[in-house]
């Protein structure tokens, strides 16, 4: 089994793993129900989204590893728990230590401790990284992945430990014109959705004068 496909990324995936510094990812991501982006600032999301789902598709490693750690949080942690997905590209390191440093402030503790089973693929991203960046030995999981077990095994010093296993799930492939029928209809979702709060906002105002 080859380890990737070794496929040479385009600038602007490169560009997207690169736009990963200072946890950039997790903070968009623990806060995505709270943003509300211009339909611009959406279009560059799904696009951003895509270039690194195709990145990790194309150059990641499929052999399988034993252990990479994420610092998280227990929402995070019963969200996987509930949907049995790991549904958004997530960051991950080889070093507890260095996952210590993302367990959110003012929540319970917790670190994942992952196992991911072969032709799952996933990419270590300080190859891409910036000359000026620290280098914590980041990993890139491939979104949409299925989560085959995930338990709580043990507290430590402070921290709620969870061990899980994850392996890749067979997406169906769709045609690149549905692809972007699918796109054209979220982001005029999104903007009626936009038109609809702001509508019950102004509301509100008007209710509590």
């Amino acid at each position: 089994m080859n380890k990737s496909y070794n496929l040479p990324l385009t600038e602007e995936e490169i560009k997207a793993i690169q736009d990963l510094k200072n946890d950039k990812l997790n903070t968009l991501q623990k806060n995505r129900w709270n943003m509300e982006p211009s339909i611009e600032q959406l279009e560059k999301i799904i696009l951003k989204f895509v270039n690194i789902y195709s990145a990790i598709y194309k150059a990641g490693d499929r052999s399988g590893i034993n252990r990479l750690y994420r610092g998280t949080s227990q929402s995070e942690i019963k969200e996987i728990q509930k949907y049995q997905y790991i549904q958004n590209v997530i960051s991950t390191t080889v070093e507890e230590e260095s996952a210590k440093i993302f367990t959110p402030y003012g929540e319970k503790a917790s670190i994942l401790r992952i196992k991911l089973e072969e032709n799952l693929p996933f990419l270590n991203i300080e190859a891409y990284r910036d000359e000026n960046r620290k280098d914590e030995k980041k990993v890139l999981i491939l979104p949409f992945t299925k989560v085959k077990k995930i338990e709580e095994t043990s507290k430590w010093n402070g921290y709620v430990y969870y061990d899980a296993i994850l392996e890749k799930e067979e997406l169906e492939q769709i045609p690149e014109q549905e692809l972007k029928t699918l796109e054209a209809q979220l982001i005029e979702g999104y903007d009626h959705y936009r038109e609809q709060a702001t509508e019950c906002l102004a509301l509100e105002d008007t209710l509590n004068v």
